[in-house]
């Protein structure tokens, strides 16, 4: 067995080095170091979603006016909303650091955060009130943008009784929806006062994403079936 293996071992020291081999080899190299950097930011976004921790919880429950009490609404929706957004504060991460912290963190930190760390709270809050709702990373050369989604329903039909209340509440046009995975969702960035702001964009050309979803997904949710809780 030993002699064996010192022969596989001559023999492949004594291959000669192909070009195409060695590109083979980098490319397989890239493909799963960037799995890898996949892979660890989606565990650091969910591990950071403590969406079931009782301050977070707390929060968001008390964020809900009384005259919207009763089961998950797009009312509640918006009184969280009100609540993260006329409280966060921005701030920066360490020179070359990135940090995304708990959702219950950034109570600890008096809402102060930045992107990453505002999207993982204000979709922690939805998820402790009944919604779902996912994280969306955007990457762009000139730098990276993480946005909060809300799924709003499975038809633009559902979808649109939710958005006509926003535009009446908050007296502004119908904001915009976009469909993706598992129907359609809206935009809860801080990018307006209100529920459906613009997509932020960092640079001209379209950004590399990536979707962490908070809620549980099955083989059936992939599908489309069945659609998580709407407001």
């Amino acid at each position: 067995m030993r002699r064996a293996l010192i022969i596989l071992c001559l023999v492949v020291i004594c291959l000669p080095v192909h070009a195409d081999w060695v590109d083979w080899l980098a490319q397989t190299w890239n493909s799963a170091r960037a799995a890898w950097d996949e892979a660890t930011l989606i565990y650091r976004v969910l591990r950071a979603a403590d969406y079931e921790e009782p301050r977070v919880m707390s929060f968001a429950r008390r964020s809900v006016s009384y005259k919207h009490a009763g089961d998950y609404s797009i009312a509640q929706v918006c009184d969280v909303f009100d609540a993260v957004s006329t409280r966060w504060t921005y701030v920066n991460d360490p020179n070359g650091f990135e940090y995304i912290q708990r959702a219950s963190d950034s109570l600890s930190a008096a809402w102060r955060g930045d992107c990453d760390d505002h999207a993982v709270f204000m979709a922690s809050c939805m998820q402790s009130i009944g919604g779902a709702a996912f994280v969306l990373l955007a990457m762009w050369p000139e730098g990276g943008h993480a946005i909060p989604m809300l799924y709003v329903g499975q038809t633009f039909y559902d979808a649109s009784k939710r958005i006509l209340y926003i535009a009446d509440r908050y007296s502004i046009k119908v904001p915009p929806v976009y469909e993706l995975a598992w129907g359609y969702w809206l935009n809860l960035d801080y990018t307006a006062d209100h529920p459906g702001g613009p997509m932020a964009r960092l640079g001209p050309s379209q950004p590399t994403t990536l979707s962490v979803p908070l809620f549980d997904v099955d083989d059936a949710n992939l599908y489309g079936l069945p659609a998580p809780a709407v407001p």
